[in-house]
């Protein structure tokens, strides 16, 4: 076992010969673990008493400037624990414990991700100033001097870490003499050991404060890592749980530019310990958000962050991409206007997907309604359009930018604004007082429609109308046979959970009964009534946004196999030929389910619009799609949207044949055929036009889609869900058959066929 002090390692770094100095002590105490006398002469000369106080002096001193905090330790601790899990390495979990008994305090830090060699050991921990983090912007933080935050905060700190490659365990421990000087104790074994644990000993010598106690480093450590995604990284005191404040806030908006990205949350709790606004990297935290922070932002949207700074809790988190100073208390200068640039565009985007939709948070934020106001959204607004409209080379999602599912998402408040005007609209969103009388109950039904057919329970919470009505018990009623009363949100909370019967112009909502002649429940009732009929078809046709790459994904990989580099095309083959064909191989049944539902939906669409298609397909499989590196089945001719529907109907039936386990996953399945079906329509009908698929044109395209449909299906009788279950329980698993297997049959079943096969040798 070998001793060496830590100041002589640390006077190689002023030598310029550290990682040397450093590597050759390390390396001989492994060749030679039976004379450590030797490895300590070896470098005894190399330092005298001057070079070591110089060392111990400026080692002080950089952690004084870097951090200027007795308990930095504990941040040094976290971050650490946190970074030795990479990405690909799923959820992180750092341990924390506190102990105490007399005198003696420690903390504990143990994590379960990399761990380091004992060559990383000596480089990482025993030289100053030494860090890889300076090259990985993972990892926050530029310079190794945090480390010594650690090891000022006791008088002794073991450290046991594993190298996993090697399956090695190094232990460390560095103790400070009687003198004042740190020695240093490596042990290298071969019993091997998971991830890295760091203890702080004898808390009690440290400048700390005297009454440190579990409570004092709890709170410390909350504010530290309280704000921490808990999917990504679970911080846990003496066993519980750290990073709970995440659950509290809602997103707000997310801002990106060139450099990194900003995150605004905000939380409408009434907690006080969140009415200071905090600023995270990663969620761990940077510092209190000030004025300085924004201060070169547009006054308007300065407003928007002092009010809700004042009336709620703010939290903004960047992304890593920013670099910190060395004590990680604040952005290093050359990035400060970076982190203000994203910090504004995710107010933009706050604004404009959150608050403009939502009365209480207007009327929370006392926002006057000025130009400024107006043009603020003018110029967000205009980017989501032009960039909808604009096609980027290709006609599919891929790569349109952040803002194109807007018009997908917030179609209707874009065409209200767009026939008002801005500033109409948001004086009528800013009222400034609220009167029961003036309620809409017809559009407040509508909206809880809206949202139970998009799989939204009822809570008064999720809707944006005066919630005065939801929450004054006005409503005649009985509750367990004796007289009472209830609101209308009560009232349409059981009808939403429940349904409803009627007895004796009363109707029964789960355990109440309430009087149908009360002004606002017979109006409201009277409107549920109109509704009911059209439910299952509302249900099915609800307008939603579905991102289709997964599917595309799922098509390719269980269509394909593991075939690489093959590409081929059936171009103007019929359904019945490759019926004839995959019927004679009995291979590639899968082709046939594809082309089964495909052909469902392309015929109801089709009805419903009065169209006309073909019956011939066209399958094209592209091994190297320079957007998503996945290989898929692309569009078809613009006659059919059979196979226009791609991957996304293979996914479909996919989902088919696996069955549905509960209603929420048969819904959501409904969904996606929904999505499916107008998507790819609206591809064909804007084809000549060359733009994407998303935007105000594609938009209306689908809306008049889903309008001619609902009222086909409503005028026909055609039950959707029914229809669908029925195609559903044709469908069984089948074993893979790739692209050139199904290319081989047709080349084998070439008499009859009305089109040809072209194919590659794997590239």
């Amino acid at each position: 076992m070998s001793r060496m002090y830590l100041e002589r390692v640390a006077l190689a770094h002023l030598e310029d010969n550290t990682e040397e100095l450093a590597l050759e002590i390390v390396g001989e105490e492994l060749e030679e673990r039976g004379e450590p006398e030797q490895v300590l002469e070896q470098s005894e000369d190399r330092l005298s008493q001057k070079g070591q106080n110089s060392v111990k002096n400026m080692v002080k001193r950089s952690i004084e400037n870097q951090f200027g905090s007795n308990y930095a330790f504990l941040r040094e601790l976290v971050q650490n624990g946190r970074d030795a899990y990479r990405a690909e390495e799923g959820k992180a979990r750092v341990e924390i414990d506190y102990e105490s008994g007399g005198n003696e305090r420690s903390v504990t830090a143990r994590d379960y991700g990399e761990g380091m060699s004992p060559e990383d050991v000596v480089s990482k921990l025993l030289v100053p100033m030494e860090s890889d983090k300076v090259e990985d912007l993972d990892s926050i933080g530029e310079h190794g001097v945090g480390w010594f935050s650690t090891l000022d905060a006791g008088d002794a700190v073991r450290v046991t870490t594993g190298d996993q490659e090697e399956d090695l365990k190094s232990t460390v421990w560095i103790v400070e003499d009687s003198e004042g000087q740190r020695k240093v104790n490596l042990n290298v074994s071969d019993d091997g050991f998971e991830g890295t644990e760091v203890e702080v000993l004898d808390l009690g010598r440290s400048p700390l404060d005297k009454n440190l106690s579990e409570d004092v480093v709890r709170g410390k450590l909350e504010t530290l890592v309280g704000h921490a995604n808990p999917e990504d990284v679970e911080f846990l005191l003496n066993g519980q749980k750290l990073n709970k404040k995440a659950a509290e806030f809602s997103r707000g908006g997310v801002g990106t530019t060139d450099e990194g990205s900003a995150t605004l949350y905000f939380s409408r709790t009434e907690e006080e310990d969140l009415s200071s606004s905090v600023v995270t990297q990663g969620g761990l935290k940077v510092k209190e958000l000030g004025l300085s922070d924004y201060s070169g932002l547009p006054e308007i949207k300065q407003d928007i962050l002092r009010n809700l700074d004042r009336n709620f809790g703010l939290w903004i988190d960047y992304s890593n991409d920013f670099s910190l100073d060395k004590g990680r208390t604040d952005f290093a200068a050359e990035d400060r206007d970076a982190a203000e640039a994203a910090l504004e565009d995710a107010v933009d985007q706050f604004y404009m997907e959150r608050v403009l939709d939502d009365e209480d948070l207007l009327r929370d934020l006392d926002l006057d309604v000025t130009d400024e106001l107006e043009q603020m959204f003018t110029d967000v607004f205009e980017q989501i359009n032009n960039n909808g409209e604009e096609r980027g080379g290709e006609m599919d999602s891929y790569g349109d930018d952040e803002f194109t599912p807007s018009w997908e998402q917030n179609g209707p408040l874009f065409q209200e604004l767009r026939t008002v005007g801005v500033k109409d609209w948001l004086k009528d969103r800013i009222p400034s007082r609220f009167k029961n009388e003036d309620v809409d109950v017809e559009e407040i039904l509508r909206q809880i429609e809206r949202r139970k057919a998009n799989g939204v329970r009822f809570d008064k919470e999720n809707f944006n109308y005066k919630k005065e009505i939801f929450t004054q018990k006005c409503i005649p009623a009985e509750r367990d046979g004796e007289p009472s009363q209830v609101s209308l949100g009560e009232v349409l909370k059981l009808y939403s959970e429940e349904g409803a019967d009627r007895e004796s112009g009363e109707v029964i909502l789960g355990d109440i009964k309430v009087s149908e002649g009360h002004p606002l429940a017979s109006k409201a009732f009277e409107k549920i009534n109109d509704l009911e009929e059209e439910r299952e078809h509302y249900q099915f046709l609800s307008g939603l946004k579905e991102e289709s790459e997964e599917l595309y994904r799922t098509f390719s990989e269980f269509l394909f196999g593991a075939e690489e580099g093959v590409d081929f095309v059936i171009e103007r083959t019929s359904y019945d030929t490759l019926e004839e064909t995959v019927g004679e191989q009995n291979e590639g049944e899968a082709y046939l389910d594809f082309l089964h539902i495909s052909n469902y939906i392309n015929d109801f669409v089709e009805d419903a619009l009065d169209l006309q298609g073909d019956s011939e397909v066209m399958l094209h499989y592209d091994p190297k799609d320079e957007y998503t590196n996945n290989r898929h089945l692309a569009h078809t001719n613009n006659q059919d949207i059979s196979f226009n529907l791609a991957g996304s109907a293979y996914g479909l039936v996919r989902e088919m044949e696996e069955g549905f386990d509960e209603e929420e996953e048969y819904r959501r399945f409904i969904e996606k055929v929904e999505h499916v079906i107008y998507h790819e329509r609206s591809h064909i009908e804007h084809e000549d036009e060359g733009k994407a698929a998303h935007g105000e044109s594609f938009w209306n395209t689908k809306e008049d889609l889903r309008k001619n449909v609902r009222e086909y299906a409503i005028r026909n009788g055609r039950d959707i869900h029914a229809e669908i279950a029925e195609q559903t329980n044709l469908f069984e698993g089948y074993d893979h058959i790739d692209a050139r297997e199904l290319g081989e049959q047709i080349e084998r079943q070439k008499q009859g066929i009305t089109g040809y096969l072209r194919s590659k040798a794997p590239i």
